[in-house]
């Protein structure tokens, strides 16, 4: 994580932008979460912050450059696996030849990925907006 903030726009915007997609994600799930409160939220926070510095655009200046371009490359890369019930595979960061593991069920996975592909919708819409007001609404 240190180095790919430190690779990041001015050194400082990689460890930012996992901040908020972790309380994107905390925030979409028990705002609107399937089923009951047995449910655990998943993926995790460390499957969010892998997520994000595998499809992070580090280049990006602005924060909602950034979340816009990260929703748009891996819901792009993710949405594949809608229909063929699998799980996508990140690469874990300490172990080059390895990947992350999950408990994550496809259920569970498709409803993360239904809540990127809406967020990603309303993000460009406030990326695109002719103004801050209605990029706020």
């Amino acid at each position: 994580t240190s180095n790919l903030n430190a690779r990041s726009f001015q050194g400082r915007t990689f460890v930012p932008l996992v901040k908020m997609m972790k309380w994107w994600w905390r925030y979409q799930f028990e705002h609107r979460h399937m089923g009951t409160q047995a449910h655990k939220r998943k993926p995790k926070g460390f499957w969010i912050e892998t997520m994000t510095g595998q499809y992070a655009d580090r280049s990006k200046e602005s924060y909602p450059e950034l979340i816009v371009a990260l929703f748009e490359k891996a819901f792009g890369e993710f949405k594949k696996f809608r229909t063929d019930g699998k799980l996508p595979a990140l690469k874990d960061p300490g172990l080059k030849s390895q990947t992350i593991k999950t408990s994550m069920t496809g259920e569970e996975f498709g409803f993360f990925l239904y809540t990127m592909e809406e967020s990603l919708a309303w993000a460009q819409d406030a990326l695109h907006a002719p103004n801050e007001r209605k990029a706020s609404e």
